[in-house]
């Protein structure tokens, strides 16, 4: 009876464990996908999925505010206004509804030369390698004969 108990108290902490992670999983697995946030208002952003907290507060890049507009006769339309909003701090309390637009982008694979030169390429110029015969330059030799306690 008591082992039983034990199996059983140790199951539920597993199971605890299986569901905080599969949580948080569930979440994680939309980052870097194109999300459409509808919030309390009825506005819909549209973004890159970057961030969440516990809070449900959700960072968007590249985001465009949807709004669908009634018409003010009847008869008429709906019509859309699209605003272009950049980087976002959504606030999770605002959040009605999330959904997948589109999933992410792949990235095209660059493959880098070693030995190519230019633009984002660091490149070693010979500094603090000395030249075999030549002295230090004027000034980076070193105290003059006779300062800093020095006797040649």
């Amino acid at each position: 009876s008591d082992v039983y108990k034990r199996q059983l108290l140790y199951s539920c902490e597993a199971a605890k464990i299986t569901i905080k992670m599969s949580k948080g999983n569930k979440f994680l697995q939309w980052i870097n996908y194109r999300v459409r946030a509808t919030i309390q208002d009825s506005r819909m952003l549209i973004g890159t999925f970057i961030a969440y907290d516990k809070h449900m507060n959700l960072v968007l890049a590249d985001t465009e505010e949807l709004r669908i507009i009634k018409p003010k006769k009847p008869g008429e339309p709906y019509r859309e206004q699209k605003r272009t909003l950049g980087l976002v701090l959504l606030r999770g309390e605002n959040i009605v509804s999330m959904s997948a637009e589109a999933p992410p982008a792949q990235q095209a694979k660059r493959v880098i030369d070693p030995n190519a030169v230019g633009l984002g390429r660091a490149q070693a110029i010979g500094r603090g390698m000395q030249i075999p015969g030549e002295q230090a330059p004027p000034g980076l030799a070193g105290p003059a004969m006779g300062v800093g306690g020095t006797l040649y």
